[in-house]
């Protein structure tokens, strides 16, 4: 084999030189693309969606779920929690729990996320339920005294 001539050389630089500028021009082309929001908004948009309908059902079940719980101003409470006791919101707060273990199993990431909200929900419900019922003060002091008999 012979040493390659400055000719070669020369030639294989320019080879290598046009090479890397193909290459720079694609990186930096994929970068554009991935940070361009608009491009990504027409890609994920209805992934996006998804999650903000599951974080906008979830603050919805939230506030109707504060709204039945708190009393009212003349000291009753609007859900019914006198004829409950102890074991019946345990027993309600499992069906609950399955209920949601059951749908889990059928759904992708955002029904999963979903079902995990919900299901953190329905807990905290529950103990504001059990606080009520064994008339101790609710996590966060939303208890404003004893409920006239």
């Amino acid at each position: 084999m012979g040493t390659p001539t400055a000719e070669q050389t020369r030639e294989q630089l320019e080879l290598t030189r046009r090479s890397i500028e193909r290459n720079v021009d694609r990186v930096v082309a994929r970068i554009r693309y991935e940070l361009d929001w608009r491009a990504r908004l027409r890609r994920d948009g209805a992934q996006i969606a998804a999650i903000g309908g599951a974080i906008v059902a979830t603050s919805v079940l939230v506030v109707v779920l504060r709204r039945t719980l708190r009393t009212r101003k003349d000291g009753y409470a609007i859900a019914d929690f006198d004829s409950m006791d102890l074991k019946d919101v345990a027993t309600e707060l499992r069906a609950i729990k399955q209920e949601l273990e059951k749908q889990r199993d059928g759904g992708g990431a955002v029904a999963k996320l979903a079902y995990a909200a919900v299901g953190s929900a329905a807990g905290a419900a529950g103990r504001a339920a059990a606080a009520r019922l064994l008339g101790e003060e609710e996590p966060g002091g939303g208890h404003e005294g004893p409920r006239p008999a």
